[in-house]
């Protein structure tokens, strides 16, 4: 029987390290698949907003169309990874200059 429907038909809470292998999992595909990540903030923080809106398209989805709880805990997993994935990689990050503002010297 798969995470949802222990968690649906058997009214089970997830534990926590299932939660977290499932995270990891897909971290681990993710960065075996695109080996290379943005090296600048805004596009860094682009892939995990990208993911978000996937999840929210998915609660839509299953709230007012025939979507399923499969494809939210999907989504939800894969948001989860890439948030984890922009933080391991904070300290890579970089932020570009815009000429529309006077940049901060202080910033990284």
């Amino acid at each position: 029987m798969g995470l949802v429907q222990r968690v649906f038909k058997r009214k089970e809470r997830i534990k926590e390290s299932e939660v977290i292998s499932l995270i990891m999992k897909e971290l681990r595909a993710a960065e075996e698949k695109h080996p290379h990540f943005p090296v600048d903030v805004i596009h860094a923080s682009a892939i995990v907003a990208e993911e978000a809106g996937e999840l929210c398209a998915a609660a839509l989805q299953v709230t007012y169309e025939e979507g399923t709880w499969e494809h939210v805990v999907k989504e939800a997993i894969q948001t989860a990874a890439m948030g984890i994935r922009f933080l391991l990689n904070i300290n890579k990050l970089k932020v570009r200059k815009s000429k529309q503002i006077k940049h901060n010297p202080d910033i990284i």
